[in-house]
């Protein structure tokens, strides 16, 4: 609902709509992930008309790996 009234939408709001996630997004804010090696890029794997995709979520997203600096 913050969305809609224009109200910034901080990930501290996530806790009350869906729990697991939001200790998850708090896990890797408050931890260095490299010592974790989860193999994150800035892509997504999707199910789209019956296909697998891969959206990337910035240029060349699927070959850049996620670290604590970006």
């Amino acid at each position: 609902y913050k969305h809609i009234l224009g109200v910034p939408v901080r990930y501290m709001d996530m806790e009350s709509v869906d729990s697991q996630f939001y200790k998850s997004l708090v896990m890797l804010l408050e931890n260095d992930i490299h010592e974790w090696d989860l193999g994150l890029t800035f892509s997504l794997d999707a199910f789209e008309f019956g296909e697998n995709k891969v959206i990337e979520l910035i240029p060349n997203g699927s070959t850049t790996i996620v670290t604590n600096d970006e």
